[in-house]
């Protein structure tokens, strides 16, 4: 299955999957119009200042809820490609099972990305020491040094997105999973980067569109709890419906390139001769 297969696929199971989409959007509209009730509309730069632990912890919060979200979401959509039962009862049990498995390997990329980030700007405040700060030639360099640092990273988080997935797929453990992404992207590294690629580029337009949509709801209802509640709503719509759909694609894909288990043919039994 190559990239637009997928994501042929990934439409296909999302509109058949539209109950898992309505679990997602009442999580987001839960989640945030928590968050808007605490903020407020159109909240100051004091107020935000004054509340700035409180978001952090809330932000935390949602976090951790949405991981668990996210292992019932894939559990669900694995259980319905392969057996057209979605398990929808099974969601929390499910998104418990793999809340570790998740968070851990979330973990790990994270640590990887900053200690790569962390590794680029020290080279590129050594090459910018080199120049004191007014050569451009090490100044361009230092530039070169962070933005390969960067992209570097994001290069190595990949074969931990596939991870998350193969924990749910395959059940696996975190090192086991961490490792058969990095081999599946070794090996099909032009149908991974393709899709991803493809999905970042619909979540854009349909993220432009929804924003479109918002501020032209802005310009006929005037500023209030009404129009926040209603942008909420399409807010958490949007996003059911692209994180369901990018799902179903990037499962659809791995599914395809996981090698099965090879079954040993029987051993065929010379007929007896009868008498």
């Amino acid at each position: 299955m190559n990239a637009i297969e997928a994501l042929k696929k990934g439409f296909e199971l999302a509109k058949q999957l539209v109950l898992l989409i309505a679990v997602v959007a009442v999580f987001n509209c839960i989640t945030s119009g928590i968050v808007v009730g605490i903020v407020g509309i159109n909240p100051t730069p004091e107020k935000v200042g004054e509340i700035a632990g409180t978001i952090v912890f809330l932000s935390m919060l949602i976090m951790l809820a949405w991981i668990v979200v996210e292992g019932g979401l894939l559990a669900s959509i694995v259980s319905y490609i392969k057996t057209k039962d979605m398990q929808l009862e099974a969601l929390l049990n499910n998104g418990l099972k793999y809340f570790l498995r998740l968070l851990g390997i979330g973990m790990v990329g994270g640590a990887i990305a900053v200690a790569i980030w962390i590794a680029g700007a020290l080279l590129t405040a050594i090459f910018v020491a080199m120049g004191q700060g007014t050569n451009p030639f090490f100044n361009v360099i230092g530039g070169i040094v962070f933005t390969i640092a960067v992209l570097f990273s994001f290069v190595v988080m990949i074969p931990i997105i596939i991870g998350r997935y193969l924990i749910v797929v395959e059940d696996q453990k975190i090192i086991a999973s961490f490792k058969e992404g990095v081999a599946l992207f070794k090996q099909y590294w032009g149908r991974i980067l393709a899709l991803l690629g493809l999905i970042i580029g619909i979540v854009l337009v349909v993220s432009l569109l929804s924003q479109l949509i918002s501020l032209f709801l802005a310009k006929i209802f005037p500023q209030g709890w009404f129009l926040a509640i209603l942008q909420v709503l399409i807010s958490a719509i949007v996003n059911g419906m692209i994180g369901v759909f990018s799902s179903c694609s990037i499962v659809s894909l791995i599914l395809s390139i996981v090698k099965a288990p090879e079954v040993e043919a029987p051993i065929a039994v010379p007929e007896q001769p009868t008498l």
